[in-house]
C-alpha cells in the first residue's frame, strides 16, 4: 500500500517532528512529499504534507486556532499499516535513508483502457 521513498531525521528545537519523508502510494506510484513522523505522549504517528493558511481559522467548539491545512488525508483504517511501514524505515540514530523507487512499467493508453471497469 505504501513504500517509504526517502526519510530524513530532523532535530528541530522544541518540536515533536522526528523525521520528514516521502511516501509512494502503491500500486499507482503517486508520491506524497514532505510527510512527517512525529512523536507525542502516546507514541509515533505520521502526518500528511500541509500548507500554511493565509488566514488562520478558529474552531468554535474547541477554540483551537488552525494555521495549517493538510494536503492529504490518511483514513483511520490505513494508519496502523502506514505507521508500521514508516517505523520499519525509521532509524532514530541515522541521518537519512532512501530506497530506490519501485520499478514501474510505463502504461500505454491501451493498458489504461483495458483497466477501466466499464
Amino acid at each position: 500500500m505504501f513504500e517509504v521513498k526517502r526519510i530524513t531525521n530532523v532535530n528541530w528545537e522544541n518540536s515533536i517532528v522526528r523525521a520528514t519523508l516521502d511516501l509512494i502510494v502503491l500500486p499507482h506510484g503517486i508520491v506524497l512529499k514532505d510527510c512527517m513522523l512525529k512523536e507525542a505522549e502516546h507514541g509515533f504517528f505520521v502526518t500528511s504534507p500541509s500548507k500554511k493558511l493565509k488566514t488562520p481559522w478558529t474552531n468554535p467548539k474547541t477554540g483551537k486556532t488552525h494555521e495549517y491545512q493538510d494536503l492529504a488525508f490518511f483514513p483511520a483504517e490505513i494508519r496502523p499499516e502506514l505507521e508500521r511501514i514508516v517505523m520499519e524505515a525509521y532509524d532514530p540514530d541515522g541521518a537519512s535513508q532512501t530506497s530506490a523507487p519501485p520499478a514501474v512499467k510505463a502504461k500505454t493508453l491501451q493498458d489504461l483502457e483495458e483497466e477501466v471497469p466499464f
